[in-house]
């Protein structure tokens, strides 16, 4: 059961990278960008591509994906983009690389745990760089190796990206932030990721603006949390989660709770606030 939910975690957070370029069949022709790489030790080129780059606060991100014809999908977020450099890649990062072989086989769903993204060249026209990635799929380690990239910034398209959206709270004291995204219409089923770190706040009786009791009933209302793959996961045992509005197509509320682990640890959750756009 535990690589089971290490899993659907994964898959979640990957797709915060591709769910957004969600509209992939509309792009028909080849761009003038490729990402290329050694995935698992076999040579795969990426032909079609789409960006978003875009400023939170101070900080700009770049998200890239791209796509071969036969489906495979890569993706890279650099958080903190500011040209030319090498960017880390660690658990406890919001740079992260993704990596789908197959969308209708759940063990091609890979995320990267650590490696480096090294940038070349970058100005409006252009991005170019190089990559060495290891990822995971919940169960196993995939080396994604010799990558190489040029990005047409002129001619890939742009896809929806998720930096408008707030998902944040204090576990155990600690402010966390998330990348948010509501991935389930007709309920409130907020994903949030923070490397591959990620946590859930699932409403499946949601009416409303109102007041949900948070629990541990694998099918209630419920607030859960990884801090990787390789941990047991945190769950509710009690809690509560207020949505305040809906308007303009954009859930707000707040949340707390405390959530414990097979291991009997203990993690307190205040000052749980969101703001995500809804599905859509």
């Amino acid at each position: 059961m535990r690589n089971i939910l290490a899993k659907a975690s994964l898959f979640c957070l990957i797709l915060f990278t591709f769910s957004c370029a969600k509209d992939t069949e509309r792009l028909t022709a080849p761009t003038k960008s490729f990402i290329k790489a050694q995935i698992g030790g076999q040579a795969v080129e990426f032909t079609t591509a789409t960006k978003a780059i875009y400023n939170v606060g101070d900080k700009k991100t770049v998200e890239i994906t791209a796509f071969t014809p036969s489906g495979k999908m890569i993706g890279f977020v650099i958080d903190g983009f500011t040209g030319p450099r090498s960017y880390e890649i660690t658990e406890s990062m919001l740079t992260t690389f993704s990596y789908i072989g197959d969308i209708q086989d759940f063990d091609t769903y890979f995320i990267s745990t650590s490696g480096t993204i090294t940038i070349t060249q970058a100005n409006d026209n252009l991005i170019v760089g190089k990559f060495e990635v290891i990822a995971n799929n919940g169960t196993e380690d995939i080396s994604i190796s010799n990558g190489d990239f040029s990005i047409d910034l002129n001619t890939a398209e742009t896809h929806e990206h998720l930096g408008d959206n707030k998902f944040s709270a204090k576990l155990n004291g600690v402010l966390t932030g998330f990348k948010g995204q509501v991935v389930a219409p007709g309920i409130i089923n907020i994903i949030g990721m923070y490397g591959t770190k990620s946590m859930t706040l699932a409403l499946p009786s949601y009416t409303g603006v109102g007041t949900y009791q948070l629990s541990d009933t694998f099918l209630g209302d419920r607030l859960s949390y990884f801090s990787s793959a390789d941990e047991p996961e945190y769950i509710s045992t009690s809690g509560t989660a207020i949505v305040t509005s809906t308007a303009n197509n954009t859930i707000k509320g707040t949340f707390s709770g405390t959530l414990t682990n097979d291991n009997g640890e203990t993690i307190v959750v205040t000052d749980g606030n969101f703001e995500i756009k809804e599905f859509n």
